[in-house]
């Protein structure tokens, strides 16, 4: 069964910092944030002959990717009135695709007025309604 089950694990978001103590060091924000410390989680696969193993794969992917991964490699119907949100990741994963899978990845929290913008190596953050712009390189400056 191991050799014939795509096996992903994530987490959905940072760490609630002030409910249990955790920590997201050194990545600024908690859980419910637009910081780093609020979205950037760890996201691990394993699919034995299928995905290189102890690979480390650096470009930014969302979980929308799962959904459209699983739907390529069940080859499942797409209609294209309503494209899927997310990426087909194993081009990516197997080394078929060296480029990045997004271009830009979105982030936008209606109710706080909240947005990011992850490009590259740079991140742009509208941490509340009616709060100023502010442009990161990720890279640079993990903790925003």
């Amino acid at each position: 069964m191991e050799k014939n089950t795509l096996v992903v694990y994530l987490s959905d978001n940072g760490g609630p910092l002030q409910a249990n103590a955790s920590s997201n060091a050194p990545l600024r924000g908690a859980k419910g944030s637009v910081w780093d410390g609020g979205w950037k989680v760890p996201f691990a696969a394993q699919w034995p002959g299928h995905l290189p193993k102890g690979m480390v794969y650096e470009n930014p992917v969302i979980s929308l990717d799962i959904f459209a991964t699983m739907v390529a490699l069940v080859n499942a119907p797409v209609n294209p009135a309503r494209p899927l949100d997310g990426v087909n990741l194993m081009p990516y994963l197997t080394g078929q695709k060296s480029t990045a899978p997004h271009d830009a990845l979105y982030l936008r929290m209606f109710d706080k007025g909240a947005f990011a913008v992850r490009s590259g190596d740079f991140k742009l953050v509208i941490p509340q309604k009616d709060s100023g712009a502010e442009l990161f390189n990720v890279t640079q400056d993990i903790g925003e």
